[in-house]
């Protein structure tokens, strides 16, 4: 009687191709989860509501506001981060060295000097470099405007409005408010509430014609959305096309929303 072994099968050159294939494909997927949960340990996470998240009165702890001298400066002193313009057409900001996701800031500014009314200040969120942020801010004839900086590119998402909430004229302090949540975002000025006038969906600019919203079907709105930027640093800005505009920022609180 004689004993016989099968020989083993031999994969088709198909099937091993596919099993590598499935292999390569695994591995990438294990790349990807290991490079996107690094990713989500960079992002801060979602506070609590009412959660105090940061304050300043710039008393202490200075070291976490960008500084420098020069034309453009931002020096911390007498209790408040001033932000000076001795130049023509220019603006310089100061960045407050932590991140956060959804957040509710607010930021007392007051004018010290300002030769026109054309100057801007205002509040950055959401920055994540010269390039990437937004801003809301004030104007010295008693307007406002949110913009958003992507990529180096400029986009104005609600258009220069009025409000009489706004106090013009030196020495008069303006609390600013920003409250994002997620994709959506408030504006306040002295606790009153803004409306805003979205480009809206047929992605036009955002426009106004004395009251009345031209862009977003004609339709104003009190939260404005967009998904550019889920987190990043806050911080404060100025702006003037005529040299000589000092502005003081103070009391700075961050809550969760």
């Amino acid at each position: 009687m004689t004993d016989t072994f099968a020989e083993p099968r031999r994969l088709s050159l198909f099937a091993r191709v596919f099993i590598i294939l499935l292999v390569i494909i695994a591995l990438l997927g294990l790349v990807n989860l290991a490079l996107y949960g690094l990713k989500a340990l960079d992002r801060p996470a979602r506070p609590g509501t009412g959660q105090l998240l940061y304050a300043s009165t710039f008393d202490a702890y200075n070291e976490e506001w960008s500084q420098f001298q020069g034309q453009m400066s931002s020096q911390i002193e007498d209790g408040s981060l001033k932000i000076a313009i001795n130049a023509s057409r220019d603006g310089a900001f100061s960045v407050l060295n932590h991140d956060f996701s959804d957040f509710d800031v607010r930021i007392n500014a007051t004018r010290l000097a300002a030769p026109d009314d054309y100057n801007e200040l205002g509040v950055l969120f959401r920055y994540h470099d010269p390039a990437n942020y937004y801003m809301f801010k004030i104007r010295g004839d008693g307007y406002y405007r949110v913009e958003r900086r992507k990529e180096g590119q400029t986009d104005i998402l609600s258009e220069w409005h009025a409000s009489p909430a706004i106090l013009i004229g030196v020495n008069r302090v303006n609390q600013l408010r920003v409250v994002g949540r997620g994709s959506s975002f408030q504006f306040y000025v002295n606790d009153q509430p803004l409306i805003l006038c979205p480009a809206g969906p047929q992605k036009l600019k955002s426009t106004w014609n004395g009251d009345q919203c031209l862009s977003n079907n004609k339709q104003t709105s009190t939260r404005l959305l967009d998904e550019s930027f889920d987190f990043g640093k806050i911080g404060v800005g100025v702006r003037a096309d005529v040299p000589g505009v000092q502005v003081a920022f103070d009391d700075v609180l961050v809550y969760g929303p």
